[in-house]
């Protein structure tokens, strides 16, 4: 972990990746997200631990030097053959705590940049193409910015299409996207889907989009009931969507809902935020991190992820703002963790003993420097069902 460093504006060179083990991990995959929240008109009621700027940094320093000529991120570190979309905005929301942690204008012109990349993302028949965690980075950069263009960008080409049953080559309204998209993650990934419409509640209430937000939370609280932590060999990453769903129904404050239906899952019965919190806490290891999966039968080191345990602790810093109940234990053994981790280059591999990953290391650099971002009061009338 670094515990000096100076920061120069502008100076956002490669740093060498450290010589350490690879093995593929199941929670890293070119499909990622991320969650962040960018408004400031409510008061938080509750103290959390300060961030460490020198930490905040140098991961920011080290990510954005990751940063490819078209504004956009390649796969492997220091890899710019193919770029991709799917990655930016997960990537620049990280980039986004940075800036708004440290004030330095450096990190809001690497996130213009990502922004003007990811404006750019089409279908082959040249139509706009969305990932589930743009209409959150593209409001993060235009409230950053003070430009409409990437909110506006959102509108016409995302939420106003999909009312009008005109989103993509196959002109898909809300409802058939949503299907795509669970379709995409049936199988090995079925427990992300949950984690895969976390923000999207939100975005859809803040561009005035009712009926979609509904909807939205009926794909989050679906992907609950379609859950499975039987077999981890098979079916992957249950703590992440349990953590991304929560953080979805947290920011709107929907507190409670119909009971889970999730017979090969834990969470199974479940009916509110506070008890899939507390589910979550249950599972964090007693230095902080939490696993890949619930339901290792050998868990070993290596098992323990950073991308699960940010996603972790924003979550219950989410919850910890909406309910009477004292979480900050966890968020902050789980951040002391994160820290823990840190590489001599501002890095994190995505596990110990495993390699850097700039979507995962981004993720890290959220949860790290979200404590003291306050929040807007976003919540549903008691009737929303």
């Amino acid at each position: 972990m670094i515990k000096q460093f100076l920061m120069l504006v502008g100076a956002l060179t490669i740093m060498p990746v450290s010589a350490i083990n690879y093995r593929i991990h199941p929670i890293v995959t070119t499909n990622g997200g991320m969650v962040y929240q960018v408004d400031t008109d409510e008061v938080i009621a509750w103290n959390p631990q300060a961030p460490d700027i020198n930490v905040i940094h140098a991961a920011a320093i080290h990510i954005a030097s990751q940063q490819c000529p078209d504004g956009g991120f390649g796969w492997p570190h220091n890899d710019c053959t193919t770029t991709y979309h799917n990655i930016t905005s997960p990537i620049l929301n990280g980039i986004h705590g940075a800036w708004q942690q440290t004030g330095n204008s450096a990190y809001l012109g690497i996130m213009v940049n990502g922004g003007n990349f990811d404006l750019l993302s089409q279908y082959s028949n040249g139509e706009s193409r969305f990932s589930t965690e743009t209409p959150l980075f593209m409001w993060n950069l235009s409230q950053a910015s003070a430009d409409t263009t990437y909110t506006s960008f959102v509108e016409t080409d995302f939420f106003s299409q999909l009312d009008a049953v005109t989103y993509g080559p196959d002109d898909l309204g809300t409802s058939t996207w949503i299907n795509s998209v669970v379709a995409y993650r049936q199988g090995t990934w079925i427990n992300l889907l949950p984690w895969e419409f976390k923000s999207l509640p939100m975005m859809a209430i803040k561009h005035g989009r009712y009926p979609q937000a509904e909807l939205y939370v009926q794909a989050i609280l679906d992907g609950f009931n379609g859950m499975d932590d039987t077999s981890p060999d098979t079916v992957y990453s249950d703590l992440i969507g349990v953590a991304g769903g929560l953080w979805g129904l947290s920011v709107i404050n929907r507190q409670n809902f119909p009971a889970i239906n999730s017979p090969l899952h834990t969470i199974n019965s479940l009916t509110s935020i506070q008890q899939l919190a507390d589910f979550l806490v249950s599972k964090q290891n007693a230095d902080g991190s939490w696993y890949w999966h619930s339901n290792l039968a050998t868990p070993a080191e290596n098992d323990k992820d950073v991308q699960t345990t940010a996603y972790a602790i924003m979550a219950l810093i989410k919850v910890n703002q909406r309910l009477p109940v004292d979480y900050l234990p966890a968020i902050n053994l789980g951040q002391n963790w994160l820290e823990s981790m840190q590489d001599q280059f501002g890095g994190f591999p995505s596990f110990p003993g495993g390699v850097e990953n700039t979507e995962v290391e981004a993720e890290a650099l959220s949860a790290l420097s979200y404590q003291v971002i306050e929040y807007s009061e976003l919540m549903f009338d008691d009737g929303f069902e």
